[in-house]
């Protein structure tokens, strides 16, 4: 954290001040200026559990030093020097330019994210950081069938979704037309062989998965999702369909945080696949 960032945090526990209160809400605009004309062009530093440090412009810069320790530390096992990454759901590009420093000049990530805003941060973000010969940022959705859908999008929130159930709750989103790939298709058009994918995409996850069952069955990558079960009602997806792709597929959720059933609470998850040789079905 940087020095005025410091000073202004010490200033409001000084106070006993919460982020919340009056007092915060009625500055943070004059703060949030005054971040951007001092570091507006270079980018604030953040590092995150002791990582080399990357640059988010300061109004992303909301995320702690001890974000997601669980998922961070997944991720970090998961990812090898060389490795081909698939970043489904990217929004401003934090993990995405952490993934990078770890599959290193040889590897590649592949950044999808069709939101409008966070899509032109996560592409500033790339050049920010000078990570351009190992992130590709791909606007595009992913789900179970290649071709164009409504995107519904408000800010770099990190809700955006396909969901039109998302428009209704948040009335600035706007609706977009997006390209869609699957993961399948989006493999064997560009021949990659992913060894992880990492997938955070508010209730389509296992729609993604559904298009993703050759490239499981072929690769076997190392899967991180966050699993977002309260919106599947909206979308018209049941856990009995969660089920029964994982059993397709040849696969369990296995929860990283503290899920005591992963298929029904908010939380992230890696899959864990069941035999040494895919099922039938998978392939």
């Amino acid at each position: 954290m940087n020095t005025l960032e410091s000073a202004v945090r010490r200033a409001k526990h000084g106070l006993g001040l919460s982020s919340g209160s009056l007092l915060v809400r009625a500055v943070r605009p004059a703060y949030d200026s005054l971040l951007n004309v001092v570091y507006g062009r270079a980018g604030i530093e953040r590092k995150i559990h002791g990582e080399p440090p990357f640059r988010l412009r300061p109004q992303y810069r909301a995320v702690g030093e001890d974000f997601e320790p669980t998922v961070f530390a997944a991720l970090k096992s998961g990812a090898h020097p060389g490795g081909v990454v698939l970043d489904i759901g990217a929004n401003v590009g934090m993990y995405s330019m952490l993934l990078a420093q770890w599959v290193g000049e040889s590897g590649r990530v592949y950044a999808f994210e069709p939101a409008p805003e966070p899509l032109h941060a996560l592409r500033d973000h790339v050049t920010l950081n000078n990570l351009s010969d190992r992130i590709e940022v791909i606007g595009e959705a992913v789900s179970d069938a290649s071709g164009e859908a409504t995107f519904y999008a408000h800010t770099a929130n990190g809700e955006n979704s396909l969901n039109p159930e998302y428009a209704r709750r948040v009335t600035a989103a706007e609706a977009v037309r997006v390209p869609v790939t699957t993961i399948d298709d989006f493999c064997l058009r560009r021949e990659i062989k992913p060894t992880m994918l990492k997938m955070d995409i508010e209730g389509f996850e296992f729609h993604a998965l559904r298009g993703a069952s050759e490239t499981l069955s072929q690769y076997r990558p190392t899967v991180i999702i966050e699993l977002h079960p309260h919106i599947w009602p909206e979308i018209d997806f049941t856990r009995e369909q969660a089920d029964a792709i994982l059993k397709e597929l040849g696969c369990e959720a296995v929860p990283l945080e503290t899920q005591a059933d992963p298929l029904a609470e908010v939380g992230h998850v890696i899959l864990k696949y069941l035999s040494s040789s895919p099922p039938a079905s998978a392939c």
